[in-house]
């Protein structure tokens, strides 16, 4: 094959392919979240049964995630959570006496999610309607501070254990690059266990749930 015939084929080929639309060939993403979790009663179980724990507050969970959307219908991405509550303690212990405290649990989560986007069943749309779950490692550090008359006592330790979600996203596409909306998580942890200052504490299997605001960068 001559030399310039070559070229000439070469250079349709990448002309060809400027005109192939991005979204055959899918692209990567970066996004983040803020989200909701709603008061929680606890699932903890103390060893002294004199100690009663309260609800766990309400409060801002955060998320960061980043993944490869196959011709805007599916996604598979890598999630990770952050989110950090407090629940008041009282009662009684011996050689303590009366006490207050608090209890606070740090979540951090790494999931990772498939998606698929209903609104790609539709023709020339800018919605987004994901529906889609994820598999991942959740580590859940306790720590806890004990406050009476006789002293005060804290300690803390952590401990993982499988996690999966369920997710839904309903998005709008601004730009070809540029998406937000709304996304709801439904998150299931099995138990944990934990020591701290000799006394062992433990949690069933227990359910959570969030909701926010995300939005999402395509390059």
């Amino acid at each position: 094959m001559k030399p310039t015939s070559l070229l000439k084929k070469t250079l349709l080929l990448q002309a060809g392919l400027a005109f192939i639309p991005a979204s055959v060939f899918g692209s990567f993403y970066l996004g983040g979240a803020a989200l909701y979790v709603p008061e929680q009663s606890s699932p903890i179980d103390f060893p002294i049964s004199s100690i009663d724990s309260g609800d766990f507050e309400s409060g801002i969970a955060y998320s960061l995630r980043g993944g490869y959307r196959f011709q805007d219908k599916l996604s598979l991405e890598l999630e990770g959570h952050w989110y950090s509550t407090e629940a008041n303690l009282q009662g009684s212990a011996p050689n303590f006496g009366a006490l207050t405290g608090k209890e606070t649990i740090t979540t951090k989560l790494l999931y990772v999610n498939l998606l698929y986007d209903l609104a790609s069943l539709f023709d020339e749309t800018n919605w987004v309607i994901e529906l889609g779950g994820g598999i991942g490692y959740a580590n859940l550090e306790n720590e806890i501070k004990l406050n009476a008359a006789a002293g005060s006592q804290s300690g803390s330790d952590s401990d993982g254990a499988f996690s999966w979600q369920v997710i839904t996203n309903i998005g709008y596409k601004f730009t070809e690059k540029f998406t937000a909306g709304i996304t709801m998580h439904a998150f299931s942890f099995e138990g944990y266990d934990w020591n701290i200052q000799g006394f062992d504490l433990s949690s069933d299997d227990f359910v959570a749930s969030s909701f926010g605001a995300y939005a999402a960068f395509s390059f």
